[in-house]
């Protein structure tokens, strides 16, 4: 009985009436959508960050070649040369720490060995 109902063909202006409240439901979730994504962005202080350094580039007497890259600089984020320097950095420091580990290991094993035989251990050569 409902599917009778559904399957009727509808008069033009009711189905004109369908999709204008269609498209009203659409829009008004849409809003909301875009209402709950602006505070959450304004409660994280995107907004403000974001004014903050726009008005500093709008400010800057000497506009900069790539504004993308001021924004990035003024937002806190590394340049490119900064995050290869601290690239190369983690690197240098993870190969450190390999070392130290291994120094470590070598030492623990010659105080296991020293202390299985009775003996002090040896000083370790430089």
């Amino acid at each position: 009985m409902l599917l009778d109902y559904l399957c009727l063909p509808l008069h033009p202006s009711h189905t004109l009436f369908l999709l204008v409240t269609t498209h009203k439901k659409q829009k008004q979730a849409t809003e909301q959508k875009k209402e709950a994504f602006r505070k959450y962005l304004e409660s994280a202080g995107v907004i403000d960050s974001l004014t903050k350094v726009l008005v500093s580039l709008y400010e800057e007497p000497d506009k900069p070649a790539t504004a993308i890259d001021f924004l990035k600089a003024n937002l806190g984020g590394p340049t490119p040369a900064e995050f290869e320097a601290l690239t190369e950095e983690k690197n240098a420091l993870a190969q450190e720490l390999e070392t130290c580990k291994k120094e470590l290991a070598e030492a623990q094993a010659r105080l296991e060995a020293a202390d299985g035989a009775g003996e002090e251990p040896a000083a370790p050569a430089e």
